[in-house]
């Protein structure tokens, strides 16, 4: 995508569009990140406090302590944190066009802006901070959210 891919008029909507856009995302990752965490911590606990209540629990401990072994495994392979912060980030940058949209910023720059957040958002979601041709499409190391 490119800014002459987007006319001037319609930089308000696109900005509308992948505001919501990265917000679902967002909540998403969100969801998957948290109940994995937490939901690995709660059958983790489990596995270790059932055996001690009744001695005859041992198997369904052993189900408990895998399944919280698994899901934290898939939640760091999947990387649900780094997907997560790319949505964030994105959404929260998308916020801050709309803004500028509503302050009648020239919309030129907004295009390439929005440009930029779009490279940068899936280059994050699929795990990579380069850009299209090479170059740093993410926030640099002092820009914080």
């Amino acid at each position: 995508m490119s800014s002459d891919v987007i006319k001037s008029s319609d930089i308000p909507d696109a900005i509308v569009r992948y505001f919501n856009k990265y917000r679902s995302s967002t909540k998403w990752w969100s969801f998957c990140l948290y109940s994995s965490l937490f939901g690995a911590a709660v059958l983790s606990a489990w596995a270790g406090i059932l055996p001690q209540l009744n001695s005859h629990t041992k198997d369904v401990a052993t189900v408990l302590a895998v399944t919280a072994s698994l899901i934290n495994t898939i939640a760091g392979i999947g990387r649900f944190d780094q997907k997560w912060q790319s949505s964030r980030m994105a959404r929260a940058a998308t916020e801050r066009l709309h803004i500028a949209v509503l302050g009648n910023e020239d919309l030129s720059g907004i295009g390439k802006e929005l440009q930029r957040i779009i490279v940068s958002q899936s280059a994050g979601v699929v795990g990579s901070h380069a850009g299209p041709d090479g170059e740093h499409a993410g926030p640099g190391p002092d820009q914080q959210e």
